[in-house]
């Protein structure tokens, strides 16, 4: 990204804040700093969520990388993407069946606990039900804010074959109703 000379506010050099500028050696930044800093300067110029395709090339060039890298890792990022947004609405899903589990658990428990231990008179029934429905739900809430990250990976792939069956579905429904009017107006025109 070749700059005019004049244009004194991006072509400045770029000295870490904490580093002399008189210093020989250079500051490493680390991925989620090189991200926020890019983000950041993309605002500045106004655009906050986007650079084209031939922006985003003749970045990685200046970068010293080769097209076919760029390539590569904008299709496994294309790909990657579903994947990762799919594992975390499984997440989401998952804590929300944590919290209605434990709402219940919170709404049932003490009237439970309560009339067993009134009804048979011994409390070691009532702490035994208690003990029970409360190991329940520490798995439960275990295996699914504690996940294996194979499990999850698996779940999120079978939630977007679902999705891509829903949508290969209605185009067989679309194209085989559009077929039937075809065939309806054909023969309604005879």
């Amino acid at each position: 990204m070749h700059q005019d000379s004049h244009d004194h506010s991006t072509n400045a050099a770029i000295t870490p804040p904490d580093k002399h500028p008189d210093s020989n050696s250079e500051q490493n930044y680390s991925q989620d700093d090189i991200e926020k800093i890019l983000a950041r300067a993309l605002a500045f110029r106004g655009n906050r969520d986007s650079i084209t395709h031939s922006q985003l090339v003749e970045v990685a060039r200046e970068l010293g990388l080769s097209d076919s890298d760029l390539e590569r890792a904008i299709e496994i990022e294309r790909t990657e993407r579903p994947l990762q947004e799919a594992m975390q609405e499984i997440m989401q899903e998952n804590k929300r069946e944590v919290y209605t589990h434990l709402a219940i658990f919170g709404l049932v428990n003490p009237p439970l606990f309560y009339f067993t231990a009134q009804l048979t008179g011994e409390w070691w029934v009532a702490a035994i039900t208690l003990a029970g429905w409360t190991a329940g739900f520490v798995g439960h809430a275990w295996s699914n804010l504690f996940p294996a990250k194979s499990t999850l990976i698996k779940a999120a792939e079978k939630l977007l074959r679902k999705r891509e069956g829903k949508t290969l579905g209605r185009q067989i429904t679309n194209l085989v109703s559009g077929e039937i009017r075809r065939l309806q107006e054909k023969r309604d025109s005879k």
